[in-house]
């Protein structure tokens, strides 16, 4: 067999042993799949005359799916490995607690995008893991738990005004430092709805990000909903025309802020645009890929619901 095995924590490990042409092999040590780290088992044998042979197998045992956290998270290539599966989720607009618990989240709550691809790496490598956070917020209705801009999704999302929901964080992989110059793999947040919650924000997921929309029954007036980012520049954000206001511009990694009850922008490469009032809604931030470092990617949009996740598969 061979001398390095991988096994995802959790999992099984069924040892494939090894042969000798001469005395009787003896094994130690042994595989803890319940708990991460590097094992090594160690087999020998001896012949008539005393003389004796080992061989070693090193054993990985490794973290497969990264949850939100609110910090990075790391995972270090196993010996050997050249090449991972990644699946990758953003995350999704806020919900809110309290008595108004599932309040803009029932159609309205936007989705984020899903990355899938395989990622070359180096063993021995540190990849810096950032899985999108989705924001969850007080709504209760009383002045100890009053809405004011609610705080975006970590990592990236953009806050929302008011009662506006906020974006959803992206996630992401970094190889080679924590800058945002350093992600080699993002999966985007999605975009805020607006207080009024008549329309989801822009789901995540593609290279270039949805949009938002707008309520054209509202008072039949307002179209102050934030562009989606894209793989060069962030979204956006929405101009409520009756106030002469405008909501905040994605920008690399960021998304906008919005302004009078509007939504957040999504999380990102680069941040969707938030938007300017209550009936409209934030835009998405955009997915990407290295492209040399990935390949066979397949992008979706709109898929997760809540924080993000990532899941590593050493084939």
């Amino acid at each position: 067999g061979s001398t390095n095995m991988n096994v995802v924590a959790g999992g099984s490990f069924t040892d494939p042993g090894a042969t000798t042409d001469e005395g009787t092999i003896s094994t130690s040590g042994t595989v803890n799949v319940n708990s991460v780290g590097t094992y090594t088992i160690t087999y020998s044998a001896t012949d008539a005359t005393g003389n004796t042979a080992t061989a070693t197998r090193t054993v990985e045992v490794y973290q497969s799916q990264f949850n939100y956290s609110g910090s990075a998270q790391t995972f270090t290539v196993p010996a050997g490995v050249t090449s991972i599966s990644v699946d990758v989720y953003g995350a999704s607009s806020s919900v809110s607690s309290g008595n108004y618990a599932g309040y803009c989240a029932s159609g309205y709550q936007a989705k984020g995008g899903r990355v899938q691809t395989s990622l070359s790496v180096t063993p021995g490598q540190t990849l810096y893991i950032y899985v999108g956070g989705m924001s969850v917020y007080c709504y209760s209705g009383g002045n100890n738990c009053l809405p004011n801009n609610q705080a975006g999704g970590w990592n990236g999302g953009g806050n929302g005004s008011g009662y506006g929901e906020a974006g959803g964080g992206a996630t992401d992989v970094r190889v080679g430092g924590t800058s945002m110059v350093d992600r080699v793999i993002v999966a985007r947040g999605a975009g805020g709805a607006g207080a009024s919650c008549t329309h989801g924000g822009g789901h995540g997921g593609g290279l270039t990000a949805g949009n938002g929309t707008y309520d054209n029954g509202w008072y039949g007036r307002d179209n102050g909903y934030g562009f989606g980012g894209s793989q060069s520049s962030g979204g956006n954000g929405g101009y409520n025309v009756h106030s002469n206001v405008s909501a905040g511009d994605g920008s690399l990694g960021q998304g906008g802020n919005g302004v009078q009850s509007g939504g957040g922008g999504g999380g990102g490469y680069y941040g969707g645009g938030a938007s300017a009032y209550q009936n409209s809604t934030g835009g998405g931030g955009s997915s990407y890929t290295h492209p040399t470092l990935c390949s066979s990617v397949v992008h979706t949009q709109g898929v997760q619901t809540g924080s993000g996740q990532l899941i590593i598969t050493i084939p």
